[in-house]
């Protein structure tokens, strides 16, 4: 190991020599900092961030041989990119992004120098942010239109990440990351634009346009959707998985999307989840398939949640799905009875507190005797205790050479009886 790395080491120094007239005062004491300890990536970022382009391109790409960098050719595309801009406007940035902090504090001067930054897609990195920040509504209230709007100047300005986007956002509509099978924004939807924009960006390296162009080829195979369902006759539920899930989000097929429920709702597999076989069902009800909506009421049901089922059962009845006509009714009937049953529980119980009372009442001024004698009142000077209380002021000696302060006597107005 030690004859390997030397000859890189060896490189690093000769190279940060070089760049020596290059860098400022701090930035040749991190250089030092960084030579000494060996860091090729720092050492390589910080002469991108510089100017130097071919020097910190090549010790990122040594440090990537090894396949131990999995976030290096990512930093690395980022850098590249940014090493077109003025240092200046790069400082300026990072700024802002510094001032995006837990707290909303200095958000109104991060968006200050953002939008300064944009000019007209003049700085592609400010646009592509301001676009997140719309789409998120995070830190800035939600606003689909301008979302797309920024992402399309940082797509236009050669930003790869914002041509990936701009392209899921033509592809899925909004609200694309939460549903993959069903967009929500039906007007934004152009499947050439977003085939285009997938292309951009794979041409320019991104890593998840060319995975995405790649699964897009897969899923208009026909022969990937019959892959799926011979692997599932064969109860090779992985496999019908991912062939599906791949056709279901490629294609935006119903069927493909309802199969994919069908085998998150096959109990006693690893891949059961009642959670995703809804979303799945639910994907395939937005796409035409009714079916698809009265399993997602199915679904909702056996979490315990009727109200909710009857939505899903009321939109694959308006689709003509008989079943789900008989679904509803069956709910509706448990939940008239259920009603009817708790006026009745309600009633009794209000009948009987009307009867505690009354008996409070009668009982408040007369005691029934257990022989039928004649009813007596309570006793007024002891409230029926039959005893009364003499408070001895200064205490006295009790019998067993304690200290008392009262005693307890019979009472004299009803003789200890209590009543009269």
């Amino acid at each position: 190991m030690r004859s390997i790395f030397i000859p890189l080491f060896i490189a690093s120094v000769f190279i940060g020599t070089a760049a020596q007239a290059q860098l400022g005062k701090n930035e040749k004491k991190l250089e030092k900092l960084y030579i000494k300890y060996k860091d090729t990536f720092r050492l390589g970022e910080l002469y991108l961030e510089n100017g130097l382009v071919n020097e910190g391109k090549a010790l990122i790409e040594k440090k990537m041989i090894g396949g131990n960098c999995s976030y290096c050719r990512e930093k690395l595309d980022y850098l590249l990119y940014r090493s077109n801009f003025p240092k200046e406007k790069n400082m300026e940035y990072d700024r802002a992004v510094g001032l995006m902090g837990p707290t909303a504090a200095h958000f109104p001067e991060a968006m200050a120098i953002f939008h300064s930054l944009d000019a007209d897609g003049a700085y592609p990195l400010a646009s592509f942010n301001l676009s997140q920040q719309f789409e998120s509504g995070a830190w800035a209230t939600h606003n689909y239109d301008s979302a797309v709007r920024y992402c399309q100047r940082a797509a236009d300005g050669g930003y790869p990440p914002a041509m990936y986007r701009l392209a899921e956002y033509y592809y899925y509509g909004d609200g694309h990351k939460y549903r993959k099978c069903t967009p929500a924004h039906e007007g934004a939807l152009d499947y050439a634009k977003a085939i285009f924009w997938y292309k951009e960006a794979a041409a320019k390296g991104h890593g998840e346009a060319i995975t995405r162009l790649d699964l897009l080829q897969k899923a208009t195979d026909t022969a990937a959707f019959d892959r799926a369902l011979q692997a599932y006759r064969q109860d090779d539920y992985k496999t019908a998985l991912y062939w599906w899930t791949i056709v279901a989000d490629g294609s935006q097929s119903a069927a493909a999307c309802f199969n994919v429920g069908l085998i998150y709702n096959t109990q006693g597999i690893p891949q059961y989840n009642i959670n995703r076989a809804k979303d799945w069902f639910d994907n395939a009800g937005s796409l035409g398939f009714a079916k698809g909506y009265f399993m997602a009421g199915e679904m909702v049901k056996k979490m315990g949640y009727g109200n909710y089922a009857m939505e899903y059962y009321q939109k694959a009845a308006d689709m003509g799905y008989q079943p789900a006509v008989a679904a509803k009714q069956q709910i509706q009937d448990y939940v008239d009875a259920v009603l009817r049953q708790r006026q009745i529980d309600a009633l009794a119980y209000n009948r009987y507190v009307n009867e505690q009372w009354d008996k409070k009442a009668a009982h408040s001024s007369t005691i029934v005797q257990s022989n039928n004698e004649k009813p007596r009142t309570w006793c007024s000077a002891c409230a029926g205790s039959g005893r009364t209380h003499t408070t001895i002021y200064g205490g006295a000696r009790g019998k067993d050479g304690s200290t008392v302060f009262g005693q307890y006597s019979p009472c004299s107005a009803c003789g200890g009886k209590g009543s009269k």
